[in-house]
């Protein structure tokens, strides 16, 4: 019916432009037509994130097409002419942008320009999602042979495990501050594949970049990552005190990396106490000085703090920094070396010294009895745990009252137990405080799938008391291998009738756990309140062994308070993580607590407030997507629980020593 009516206007148009017509006729003619040619029913047929397709209704034989970001059509107009169909698509849009559209018919004839505007349709451009999980870490290389070189690296990786590739196509690297220097990287069909691309071309020392990964034109994505620092020549020092006086110096064991400096430059050592300017000591550095790129500089005062400096033939600094010597030792402190036996020093009837200091060096733990007999109050500790270690062939074990029981400063390698507490009949025991400072400690890590932790409790025959008021790792590394079994606490056997196995505080603060299977396991039945703390801490590779759980106290209904705070865990396979006692009830607050999913993590007996204060990381997030470098032993050269830059977690969770 509409083209009939289109005909009839055309019709008597034409009549009368035949009979001759005046001005006024001319303009009726014109605007009749225009209405005529004016499209309608303007729609979309598809939106995308860069294009829209527009399709209408409309009797021309040429239309125009108009939009703008204004819906006054007023500023930024674009157009698409001669379109001799109803449809066109509209290209180069910006994503997520609302554009306006309007289209206009053009005169079959050429009588008039073009028709009215048809009413304008407003559509908004869809929004790309951003490429997931892009990772950067960078990496510093130093090549002295034939001549010095530094290389900046910085791997980049992106997407998600077992999804449709990201086609990304090339990398552009922007400095902080100077986008002039941006610089763009092509991204190689092997590189797509592998999600990953590796940059060493053309790479500033310090500079902050932000890495945006793009498809063909679109930018899809981007993260930032800080390269190392160009090297420069650094000197450390490790402090110890000196028995070789009377009373005890100190003295500091220094080492250099020279980089591009010649060793045969290196004239002296010059150390000045803080907040002096005479030097206080300097020492010629000689031949084989310099072939052990090291010195020992003693005679040093104790408890103070000195700007040690390595002096250029020249005069000029090589490298600087400050360090501190150990303070004074208490009146009556037992100074054990390598070749004393230790077991003695520490279970010796009627000691009264509470502090042992080792010498650095090896030593070794070793008895013909069951175990080394700490029976007052003991602080083991040395001037570093990096220089100090002790070889435990035995475990210690206290059966007295004692305020105290502390280890610091000390690394520590296992054979079984650390602490057992079950080594025989009518063994009461009532300790205040155990704990581990700024230690190493290794428990069993050579292989053994034997049950393994820091503590081992347990009832025997005749014990009517056992109690442990704090149970505390703190500033500590601690790590097993993947088949043992426990990690702190193993209380191995449930309470009998008028027994109690108390421990009235766990806690783990600012300290890194690997390659344990369980955390704490205590079997108590006793109504025994209890607070567990952990702060600032990363646990790595827990559940080694099948079907494990990560703390379990669920023969106890004592109230139980858990505060955990900025920490992480990995699951190395599916467990339960919290077994607690039903007949219980808890408090606590947790925040900043994340659990990355090796297997899938549950729960029994768990409040569904404690639960969902959890952050459970699914299966896709892996250990290697978090941690820049995970492995089971935290020691080992290359080994690092930094943040990596990702989308799952904060940079600042977990041990602060990582980042």
């Amino acid at each position: 019916m509409k083209r009939k009516i289109l005909h009839i206007a055309f019709a008597a148009l034409a009549a009368l432009s035949i009979m001759g017509c005046t001005d006024a006729d001319k303009e009726l003619y014109r605007v009749d037509l225009a209405q005529q040619l004016r499209p309608t029913g303007l729609r979309t047929t598809f939106i995308g994130a860069e294009s829209v397709t527009l399709a209408w209704t409309g009797h021309s034989s040429s239309y125009t097409v108009e939009y703008s970001v204004s819906s006054d059509f007023d500023v930024d107009v674009e157009s698409v002419t001669q379109l001799s169909e109803p449809s066109c698509t509209v290209g180069d849009l910006l994503e997520g942008t609302y554009y306006y559209f309007r289209v206009k018919g053009i005169s079959p004839n050429g009588s008039v320009e073009s028709s009215e505007f048809g009413q304008a349709l407003s559509v908004r451009t869809l929004t790309t999602p951003p490429i997931p999980n892009i990772q950067a870490s960078a990496t510093m290389t130093y090549t002295d042979t034939p001549e010095w070189s530094v290389t900046h690296t910085i791997a980049l990786s992106w997407g998600m495990p077992d999804v449709e590739l990201e086609q990304v196509s090339s990398v552009t690297l922007t400095p902080a501050g100077n986008p002039a220097g941006a610089l763009t990287y092509p991204v190689t069909t092997s590189e797509r594949n592998a999600q990953a691309k590796t940059i060493k071309r053309d790479l500033a020392g310090s500079t902050t970049y932000t890495a945006t990964l793009y498809v063909g034109t679109k930018a899809r994505g981007t993260c930032q990552v800080t390269t190392k620092a160009d090297p420069i020549p650094t000197l450390t020092a490790w402090a110890d005190l000196d028995f070789d006086t009377t009373p005890e110096s100190a003295m500091f064991n220094l080492t250099w990396e020279l980089y591009y400096v010649d060793p045969a430059n290196i004239a002296s050592v010059r150390v000045t106490k803080q907040g002096e300017s005479t030097p206080f000591k300097s020492q010629d550095i000689t031949p084989s000085d310099r072939t052990a790129e090291g010195t020992l500089v003693k005679g040093l005062a104790t408890g103070t703090t000195y700007l040690v400096e390595l002096i250029h033939t020249d005069a000029t600094v090589i490298a600087s920094m400050t360090a501190s010597t150990p303070g004074r030792l208490p009146a009556g402190t037992i100074v054990v070396n390598t070749t004393d036996n230790l077991a003695a020093a520490i279970s010796a009837a009627g000691r009264t010294a509470e502090m042992v200091y080792l010498m650095s060096g090896t030593h070794t733990l070793t008895t013909t009895d069951a175990a080394v007999l700490i029976s007052s109050g003991l602080v083991l500790t040395s001037a570093d745990p990096a220089h100090t270690t002790v070889r435990m062939a035995k475990p210690f074990s206290c059966y007295s009252t004692v305020a105290k029981i502390e280890f610091s400063n000390i690394t520590f390698i296992t054979s079984g137990y650390f602490f057992q507490q079950t080594a025989g009949a009518s063994n009461n025991y009532n300790i205040e405080l155990v704990k581990w400072d700024n230690c190493v400690i290794g428990v069993d890590p050579t292989g053994s799938t034997a049950s393994r932790s820091l503590m081992v409790t347990g009832w025997v025959s005749g014990m009517t008391k056992a109690r442990v008021g704090t149970l505390w790792l703190h500033n500590s590394k601690l790590y097993s291998n993947t088949a043992v079994s426990y990690g702190v606490l193993y209380h191995s056997t449930a309470n009998t009738a008028g027994f109690q196995c108390e421990v009235n505080n766990f806690k783990v603060t600012g300290s890194t756990i690997s390659g344990v299977s369980r955390l704490i396991d205590w079997r108590t039945v006793a109504n025994l309140p209890y607070t567990f703390t952990m702060e600032n801490s990363t646990l790595y590779s827990l559940m080694n062994t099948a079907a494990a759980t990560v703390v379990s106290t669920s023969g106890n209904p004592g109230a139980g308070t858990y505060n955990i705070s900025n920490s992480i865990w990995h699951m190395a396979s599916a467990g339960v993580l919290l077994n607690l006692n039903r007949n219980a009830s808890y408090s606590g607050t947790i925040s900043g607590f994340y659990v990355i999913q090796g297997g899938a993590a549950t729960f029994t007996n768990t409040p569904q407030a404690i639960q969902e204060s959890i952050t459970l990381l699914n299966t896709a997030a892996r250990a290697t997507d978090i941690f820049l470098s995970p492995g089971i032993d935290p020691t080992a050269p290359g080994t690092s629980f930094q943040i990596k830059q990702n989308i799952y977690v904060p940079l600042t969770v977990g041990d602060p020593r990582w980042n």
